[in-house]
């Protein structure tokens, strides 16, 4: 049987897992998040292994809740008791501050997660049909999506 979500958004990278994330802390319905890596919330921007690549801006800027505008500052501090709100904190670090985003249980219960690569979507009436590399397919009445997040051998 295959579920209808309210939305679905392609693509879990540092985009797409902000969106879910702010759409399970509004009180949206229920959503699918498509990740074609093992890897969700990194993407490329943050999911680099080497300690030395660090972020652009200093991690008093950089909580992805705009509630909480020192959210990531204070779970930065809790892995690193010298982090300052100056602090340029390594990417791969803020790619685990969105991972640990996404599995938060408030989100984690709006949100199922759907190992897969979308080769192809189809509007069909009130719905869209995601068609996954592996004949899965997903069906939502909404879809968010980023280019590079969908296959572009077979789109329809």
């Amino acid at each position: 049987m295959t579920r209808t979500f309210d939305v679905a958004v392609i693509g879990a990278g540092a985009s797409g897992t902000l969106t879910v994330v702010q759409y399970a802390r509004a009180g949206g319905g229920h959503g699918a998040l498509i990740e074609a890596g093992a890897r969700a919330a990194r993407g490329l921007a943050y999911g680099t292994p080497y300690g030395a690549h660090l972020l652009n801006v200093a991690a008093a800027r950089m909580s992805a809740l705009p509630e909480d505008p020192e959210h990531f500052l204070r779970w930065l501090r809790e892995r690193d008791a010298d982090a300052q709100p100056g602090t340029f904190a390594p990417r791969a670090m803020y790619g685990d501050y969105l991972a640990s985003l996404l599995d938060d249980e408030q989100v984690a219960s709006r949100i199922t997660r759907v190992g897969g690569t979308a080769v192809g979507m189809l509007r069909e009436d009130d719905r869209w049909i995601i068609h996954l590399h592996d004949d899965r397919t997903v069906i939502a009445r909404n879809v968010g999506s980023w280019p590079s997040a969908i296959s572009r051998r077979t789109i329809p």
